[in-house]
């Protein structure tokens, strides 16, 4: 019985299917269960999954499901709930893998089990450029983790192996705070989910490709979305002292930076919650030298007007 499965949410993805599918069944190692779900696609997205599963039921076990658009969280969710391995790894269907992808977390498995196993990944932006993500050893300690996350693109769910029964634990529990973000829901997760679990081991193979499209390097979530996570502080800081959780506000914070024009008195208002709760936490934040982080920030003006209307601490 196969312990790995791979899980790939599908929305009008044609135009990138054929290179991932490819990729699959290029793999070293074959025992792994593979979940397709299509997502209320308009173009022909479910023809290639159907095509590609009855060419190649003999060689990968493939179960495919098709539904009614409900969004890539809830898509996930079902994913998850279809998976019956005791672990998974998710993969964009945008992205593809190298043929040692399967192999390369199933030694690691092998040698020692673990909540989570965090691979490497190269990014690939078109017609630009290849970047190697930067790597720790290990994740031993938690220090090793906060380095991790501090330094790299860590904040997504593809191209991490998680074991099931830990993944459904920790969705549970934050499904119990009552909120979710609309934004950046992936770092949400990942942040409480390296918090709570430290047997975190980490895939030194560059065995993951993750396709960032031209287009979305312009995109800019809107400052009403970000509004709404302020006005749920609480909830996403479940912890106020992990420094995790903390993170999970400078990650915001940024997406405030590069965000649309919009309400100025929302924008001011998200701009003061974030202030004041990293100032209330700094000297957390300072033990990791996370301050580099907002640097940009604290030139903008709205930080010199927060610091006349609060004062230096």
């Amino acid at each position: 019985m196969n312990r790995i499965s791979v899980l790939i949410p599908c929305y009008n993805a044609a135009k990138w299917l054929p290179k991932l599918f490819s990729s699959l069944l290029k793999q070293k190692d074959k025992n792994f269960n593979l979940v397709i779900i299509n997502d209320g696609s308009i173009d022909n997205t479910y023809d290639l999954i159907k095509e590609f599963s009855v060419k190649n039921k003999n060689i990968l076990n493939i179960k495919i499901y098709s539904q009614n658009n409900i969004g890539l969280i809830k898509t996930r969710v079902r994913l998850v709930e279809l998976c019956e391995t005791e672990y998974f790894i998710f993969v964009d269907s945008d992205d593809w893998v190298s043929k040692n992808f399967i192999s390369s977390f199933a030694k690691i498995l092998a040698k020692k089990e673990s909540s989570c196993i965090v691979g490497k990944n190269k990014l690939f932006v078109p017609k630009c450029y290849w970047i190697r993500a930067f790597a720790v050893d290990n994740f031993s300690n938690k220090d090793s983790i906060e380095k991790f996350i501090f330094k790299n693109d860590y904040g997504y769910l593809w191209n991490k192996l998680f074991k099931k029964e830990k993944y459904v634990s920790a969705m549970l529990f934050l499904q119990k705070l009552g909120y979710w973000p609309t934004l950046t829901e992936d770092h949400f997760f990942i942040s409480y989910f390296l918090s709570i679990n430290k047997d975190i081991q980490y895939n030194m193979k560059h065995t993951y490709f993750y396709r960032k499209a031209v287009n979305s390097l312009s995109i800019k979530p809107s400052c009403e979305k970000i509004y709404e996570i302020t006005l749920n502080i609480d909830k996403c800081c479940y912890e106020r002292e992990n420094i995790l959780c903390l993170n999970y506000l400078i990650t915001i914070m940024s997406y405030l930076l590069i965000s649309k024009k919009g309400d100025d008195d929302k924008r001011l208002m998200s701009y003061e919650t974030l202030f004041l709760w990293l100032r209330k936490y700094d000297y957390i934040l300072k033990k990791v030298n996370l301050w580099r982080n907002i640097i940009v920030w604290q030139g903008k003006n709205v930080y010199k007007k927060l610091l006349k209307k609060y004062g230096k601490k």
